[in-house]
This record gives C-alpha cells, structure tokens and sequence, in this order.
C-alpha cells in the first residue's frame, strides 16, 4: 500500500512545480541581473557572512516547495499571504536569485512554534531561518524593525531584561535549589513559582536576574549570558526551578550539569493536591510549545488533571499535533491582535469538544488563550501550578 505521507507530498511538490512555472514565466520578470544587484546592494549595504552562515547555507536552502508546512502554521491559518506569506515562502526565499532576497515575508510574525519544522520532508530548519531573517534585517535595516524590538534592545543594553524590568534576589540563603523568576513573571509581577515552592517546604536561593536569553535569541539580537552565568555558578545552587518554559529551555542548554526543572515538574513529582478542584468537569489540555514534544510531557499533565478529577476532553488537535497558542516568538509582543486571532481558533476547537475548562502548563499559553474567551462563554483557562495552589 502506497505510504500517504509521500502520496500528499508528491501531489503538493506536483501542485507547487506548475504554480512556480505559472509565476516564473507569465507573472514575474526575470532576473535583473548582476547590474542590478551591484546597484542594489552599495557598498553601505553590504553585510559579510559570517562562517556559521556560510556553513548553514546549504541547510536553508533545500526547501523543495512542497508547502506542507504552510498547513500547519498557526499564522498562515490566520493571515492573508499579504500579510504573512507562510513558512514556505520564507523557507524558499534564501534559494532564490540574490535580487529577491529583500523581498521575504515579515519574519517577525512567526511564534516559532516549529510545527513546520516538523512537517519539513527535507528537514529544512525554518525556524532557525526565520530568527537568521530578524538578524539580518536588524543589522542591515534596523529601521524596519518593529517597536517592541528597538524597546528590547534599549532594555538590555541597561541591564533590565528584555521587558525593562529584571527580577531581584529575594533571599540570599544558601540552597541547593534556584528560583529562577524570569523576565516575563517580573514584568507581570507574579509569583505562582515562589507560592509553590513556600507549598512545598523546599528551600531556595535567588539571585539579582538579568535575562535567560531565551526571547533575545529567538528575535535574533545580540545577546552575552555571562552575567547571568556568573551569578548562578556563585549561588552554589545545583538545581534551578523557573516557571517559565523558555527559561527552562534557554537554561538547560546554558548549565548541563545542573538540573533545571519547570514549576509543573514539581507538582509531577509531589502529586495532585488533596482536593478535587476540577471534580465533575470536562478539561482540555493545551500543550505548549515551548515546554517540548515527546510522550513524557504529553501524559504527566493529563494525569494530573484526571487526579484532581477532571475528565479529559480530547481534542482533534492535540500532543504532537496542537496548535500554538499564538504569543510565542515575540509575536504576543509585536502583534497582540494576531496573537489573539490565534488564540481565537484554538478556543473554538476547544469550546467545540465539550470543554468547561482548559488547563495548560504556560503562563503565556494561559494570558493570552484566555484573552480570546468571551464574556458570553463559559471557559475558565488555568494555568496548572495556579490551579494546584487554588485546590489547597
């Protein structure tokens, strides 16, 4: 029997082949050629590539058009191509005549979420080309970028964090165990992580914060972790706990040999509370992006919630195949109504499967999911540590 995975990608590559003919030899000219290009790029232009550039050349460049990444953007299903091109058009634009090459679609509307990445048949690395796009366009043309990303800069550059506000240290105590606060929970002035922990009788240090790097290096600015580094290695912690899936991310990747934990793993660990606060309700689970794509991650959540007595409504899309939310990448940030059109989508699949409630494991998930209910629906939206601190 024919495998239907290559069958759709034979007919799509099929589709795409007689749409670029189509475009190439009755919509588009051709090209200008090097007279045009010289003209172009003045020697004030001229941005050299550096080695890690050249080396991944040939990684972005084996899009072969297939598109059947564009289905499963987030962005796309809410855009127009005027808007937001897709994944496709920004995976193919760097094989494209070097005259082309500053004619690429917005690359700072993508959540980075890397559902395209996964669908890739190629393994083109789309997301890494969408964060090489933001930081060629904020060397080359740093006018065009949009305001939340000059105000980022600004931000760290004065040490602040990207939001302009860096956690300090609340306690000095030496412990084994970190809280690492992060930018976005000091910008919003929670403290779910620290009620958590206080909970759980476990003994922390903290330290004066700058930035993970997890958001500056996914919107492709310059970034120098040393600071942050410095100060973790001197708390003499060996484990580090955040609420933040990014930082969990970004944090693991910059200190391998210490432990690094999301609150939520914390309450894996402990178990569900003694009360049943979700107790005779059909829940959805939102999987977050950021907190990974394996069976691991997709049970322990579920379980939980089934623990505090909720019933699991599946949903059509779902652990390998759920949506973002649609504030990932910085986009929360540069384009809050198309996050929430996102978001938009989502709730309606979820309101569609019977759910009374939506549980995920990300704050960013949970604000801006919850932004697209309205008033005349009844979803409640829990970020889960909230929702474990509420059944004490």
């Amino acid at each position: 029997m024919p495998d239907k995975k290559l069958l759709v990608s034979l007919t799509y590559l099929g589709r795409q082949f007689f749409i670029h003919l189509f475009k190439k030899y009755i919509l588009f000219q051709k090209s200008p050629g090097m007279d045009k290009f010289l003209e172009y790029y003045r020697d004030d232009r001229i941005i050299p590539l550096t080695k890690d550039e050249r080396d991944r050349y040939p990684a972005f460049s084996k899009c072969v058009v297939c598109s059947l990444c564009d289905p499963v953007c987030p962005v796309f299903a809410a855009t127009d191509s005027r808007e937001f091109a897709g994944p496709m058009d920004i995976a193919c634009c760097l094989s494209r005549d070097l005259t082309e090459s500053g004619r690429w679609p917005d690359p700072f509307l993508s959540t980075l979420c890397g559902a395209c990445d996964h669908a890739c048949p190629e393994k083109v690395p789309v997301t890494e080309i969408i964060v090489y796009l933001r930081r060629k366009t904020r060397i080359n043309e740093p006018e065009n970028l949009p305001a939340f990303y000059r105000e980022a800069i600004g931000s760290l550059e004065r040490g602040t964090g990207v939001f302009g506000k860096a956690a300090k240290a609340v306690t000095a105590e030496r412990a084994s165990v970190l809280y690492w606060r992060g930018c976005r929970e000091a910008a919003w002035e929670t403290n779910r992580t620290k009620k958590l922990l206080d909970l759980l009788g476990v003994k922390y240090t903290t330290v004066d914060e700058f930035c993970c790097g997890a958001l500056p290096s996914e919107m492709g600015l310059d970034y120098n972790p040393s600071l942050v580094k410095d100060r973790i290695e001197k708390s003499g912690a060996n484990t580090i706990v955040t609420g933040c899936p990014s930082c969990a991310s970004a944090l693991k990747s910059a200190f391998p040999d210490m432990t690094v934990k999301s609150a939520v793993e914390l309450i894996y660990e402990k178990g569900a509370p003694n009360s049943k606060p979700l107790a005779g309700k059909k829940v959805a689970f939102h999987d977050p992006c950021r907190a990974g794509r394996s069976p691991e991650v997709w049970d322990s959540p579920r379980n939980i919630i089934i623990a505090m007595g909720g019933e699991l409504a599946p949903l059509e899309r779902e652990k390998g195949t759920a949506p973002c939310c649609g504030a990932g990448g910085g986009l929360l940030e540069v384009n809050p109504e198309l996050a929430k059109k996102i978001a938009r989508i989502r709730i309606e699949e979820i309101i569609a499967s019977g759910a009374e409630a939506l549980v995920t494991t990300c704050e960013l998930c949970a604000r801006n999911l919850a932004s697209a209910v309205t008033e005349n629906e009844r979803l409640k939206v829990y970020n889960m540590v909230e929702l474990y601190l509420g059944g004490q």
